[in-house]
């Protein structure tokens, strides 16, 4: 019964505040927090297109150098250049859209060829497209759709507990 008066005067100390009615603080998460994120951000793209690549024998062959691109690789060398580009922009409408670990541009020594590579996000297929490089932009030429393995992000612990912390604080938020 000790315990029960303990635990009960607990919960109503909770919902009332303290006399002096303190107002808690919003979580926020902690800069150590934030760069654990982008590092488990940053892992399970490489996890993504490891899996995509190993569909694809144009690219997965490991004595060819590959380079590849993302969307902001992109902006950046539209931000360098200074002028708007035909071939730059036509190769953006490739890198927009949803996909699980974003979307690279592959180029494996042809200039003049380019692979779009991602994971489409409901099914796990791993989709390469084939660009050829025209006067004007850069073309599709073909299409090709692979099924992938599923590649599960998990959030640190430390996010886990923000969201804890923030959803408990919304909750209750009308009782401090």
């Amino acid at each position: 019964m000790k315990h029960f008066i303990s635990l009960f005067s607990l919960i109503i100390l909770l919902f009332t505040g303290t006399s002096g009615h303190v107002m808690a603080a919003q979580p926020k998460l902690s800069q150590d927090c934030l760069e654990k994120m982008a590092q488990a951000s940053k892992a399970f793209s490489e996890k993504v297109f490891l899996d995509v690549t190993k569909s694809y024998p144009e690219i997965n062959d490991e004595n060819a150098e590959h380079v590849f691109f993302t969307a902001r690789n992109l902006w950046d060398i539209r931000l360098l250049v200074g002028k708007e580009d035909t071939h730059i922009d036509s190769l953006e409408v490739y890198l927009s859209g949803e996909s699980q670990g974003g979307r690279r541009i592959y180029f494996n020594g042809n200039p003049n060829l380019a692979y779009v590579l991602y994971k489409e996000i409901e099914s796990d297929q791993n989709v390469m497209i084939i660009l050829e490089r025209k006067k004007e932009k850069w073309e599709e030429q073909d299409r090709q759709v692979k099924k992938g393995k599923h590649i599960a992000f998990k959030n640190p612990k430390c996010v886990d507990e923000y969201l804890l912390q923030k959803w408990f604080f919304e909750y209750f938020k009308d009782f401090n």
